[in-house]
């Protein structure tokens, strides 16, 4: 088997069908989809079966509701595949989504890591906006560095992963956790040996209203500070303490994820800047900011001393 496709799935009801026709209508027989059903009590299940149960080449499981970070270590436990690859139950993949990613792997069957392009899917106006990104073939630590500009960087479902590289170091998303990806594929990427990104637009992202992600509601954004804020001190001890990392890209990192979670602050109504900013000054993350050039070390004096105004005004 060549490729193991890992589609979470969680109340899921309305998108989920796409998705699975997306991954059904991929030619070849050298590919799993693992459909894990994570406890829907929506009629996910019902469609999931109806669509795909005929087709050996999907795989449905249901267990007890976890989130998605549970759902997508349940189907890598379970994958057989050469190469991993990850699909969101109410996301969708373009008709030639593996037919490029073979080609591609043809051309560098060495590759640890393949990135490939994103369209942004604007559900409720049925339209995609393309999100470009560089083409390169490189070692991991210096891919890190050209990924962190592109719009999608931290996000599962714009790579595939050689299997045997993904259990090596055991890589596993943190469960219970909002925004999973940001303490994972970071880490993924700088332990890469070679990563190959190609120019083709092969992932649908579909932006909905009610997910997680464009969620106005107070209390989930509170919730993805506070699990972001987890998965950064997560991250940054798990990076300080791997002797395999180079010094310099340690560096590199660190200052990404300070600006990572500057950034995130802009969800944040202003009332609530206070207690975030105090949280950030207690992690010393301020000091994490690059400071190797005259523009960068103006924005560590303005960050530390406006950080509010930065996060408002400036922060990405």
């Amino acid at each position: 088997m060549k490729f193991s496709i890992i589609v979470p799935v969680y109340n899921v009801s309305l998108y989920i069908e796409k998705c699975l026709e997306s991954l059904k209508a991929q030619n070849g027989n050298d590919f799993e989809v693992l459909v894990i059903n994570d406890g829907s009590t929506d009629d996910s299940l019902e469609k999931i079966s109806s669509r795909v149960s005929d087709d050996e080449r999907f795989h449905i499981y249901t267990k007890e509701n976890g989130d998605i970070s549970d759902a997508r270590n349940y189907g890598i436990e379970r994958a057989t595949g050469e190469y991993l690859l990850f699909v969101d139950g109410d996301d969708f993949v373009h008709s030639n989504y593996l037919e490029v990613l073979r080609n591609a792997l043809q051309d560098h069957p060495d590759v640890d890591i393949l990135r490939f392009q994103v369209f942004r899917h604007l559900y409720e106006e049925n339209r995609d906006i393309p999100c470009p990104g560089k083409t390169f073939f490189t070692s991991g630590n210096q891919a890190f560095r050209l990924l962190v500009q592109e719009t999608y960087f931290d996000v599962v479902w714009a790579y595939l992963f050689k299997r045997s590289f993904f259990e090596k170091y055991h890589f596993r998303f943190s469960k219970g956790r909002r925004h999973e990806d940001f303490g994972l594929i970071p880490y993924v990427i700088l332990k890469a040996k070679k990563i190959y990104a190609i120019s083709d637009f092969l992932y649908h992202y579909v932006c909905r209203q009610e997910s997680i992600t464009t969620s106005k509601n107070l209390e989930k954004i509170k919730k993805r500070i506070e699990d972001s804020l987890y998965l950064y001190d997560f991250l940054k001890k798990k990076i300080e303490a791997d002797s395999e990392i180079l010094e310099a890209d340690k560096l590199f990192a660190y200052s990404y994820l300070a600006n990572a979670m500057l950034g995130l602050g802009k969800t944040l109504p202003k009332e609530e800047l206070k207690d975030y900013i105090a949280s950030l000054r207690e992690r010393k993350l301020f000091d994490d900011l690059r400071r190797e050039n005259f523009l960068q070390k103006l924005k560590y004096s303005f960050c530390r001393r406006f950080p509010k105004y930065y996060i408002l005004h400036f922060a990405k």
